[in-house]
């Protein structure tokens, strides 16, 4: 193997140039903003609690029942979202289901 000497090993200066700042400056930016904006999102109206499902009980049914003054999509939304894997149509009496109701 042959080592070339007569080139330095960095072609770059050890100074910072104005691009890294600027992209340095940028992420940082980002950042903060993105922080900002989760601290600034309206926290839920709602708290999620644990139903036992019962016979004849549906999805609909839970979120009329548990949060009456929340649009019932919005609220079967919710119950699909914080119930990974659950399917409407196989909802058995004994399952468990995380249901939003209303904060008082």
């Amino acid at each position: 193997m042959i080592v070339r000497t007569d080139r330095p090993v960095y072609t770059h200066d050890d100074r910072i140039t104005a691009i890294e700042i600027a992209a340095l400056v940028a992420v940082a930016v980002a950042f903060v903003a993105s922080v900002a904006l989760m601290a600034l999102q309206p926290k839920p109206e709602y708290e999620m609690v644990s139903v036992v499902v019962q016979p004849g009980d549906t999805l609909w049914g839970l979120a009329r029942q548990y949060a009456p003054s929340m649009d019932p999509r919005e609220a079967v939304y919710i119950i699909r979202g914080a119930n990974d894997g659950l399917d409407p149509g196989r909802l058995q009496p004994g399952d468990v289901v995380l249901v939003p109701t209303e904060v008082k």
